[in-house]
């Protein structure tokens, strides 16, 4: 009786090497691709670009707000080889402990009834946004109507698969290789138009 190994034909050798040879042809494309749509819209935004152990970073100031993006490394979706965009922009003014998240659909509905979910009164912005804090006042005080509205439209736009505002900062993630860069730039614009929203809308 032959062993496995006496048994093994030259040629599957030669069609698994060629395999992994076209995965790993494929997987440089894609991260040239990334590279190069990352470049040109840290280019066409005048932001900086260079490649950090994990992958491109683009930052740097657009439109007075303090930017960043870059892969999350550490995103529950960033194994199996999915790769996690992620973009922190500033917000001054947040309230210290407060945490915002996206949770449109079901999932809001179910944060109508989870223990430390603050309610604002506006009951499609409760719907949409898991919001906590331990200062339930000053909570309320800081979501004007202007600030629930451009945070909610945002929430709604459903482009972002987390999208969360906490210590200071818009957090918004989509998986994906992004490799378009005119993709980038309009959700880098479209994130700090909100951020800039929310940095003034006081009444």
């Amino acid at each position: 009786m032959q062993s496995w190994f006496e048994s093994f034909h030259p040629g599957w050798l030669a069609v698994l090497v060629i395999g992994i040879g076209v995965i790993v042809f494929i997987a440089r494309l894609v991260g040239r691709q990334r590279e190069d749509a990352w470049k040109r819209a840290a280019r066409h935004l005048k932001l900086k670009y260079h490649i950090a152990p994990e992958g491109p970073v683009v930052s740097g100031q657009l439109d007075e707000r303090k930017v960043d993006l870059r892969i999350a490394t550490d995103s529950s979706d960033s194994g199996g080889g999915v790769v996690v965009a992620r973009v922190k922009v500033d917000v001054p003014g947040v309230p210290n402990g407060m945490s915002a998240e996206a949770a449109p659909g079901v999932i809001g509905d179910l944060t109508n009834v989870a223990d430390g979910h603050v309610l604002t009164g506006d009951n499609e912005f409760d719907r949409g946004v898991h919001l906590l804090g331990a200062d339930e006042n000053s909570l309320r005080a800081y979501w004007t109507p202007p600030r629930r509205r451009a945070f909610l439209t945002l929430v709604q736009a459903q482009n972002d698969d987390r999208l969360a505002l906490a210590s200071g900062a818009l957090v918004a993630e989509r998986r994906g290789i992004l490799k378009e860069h005119r993709a980038i730039e309009d959700w880098l614009r479209q994130l700090v138009a909100t951020a800039n929203e929310l940095a003034s809308s006081l009444n």
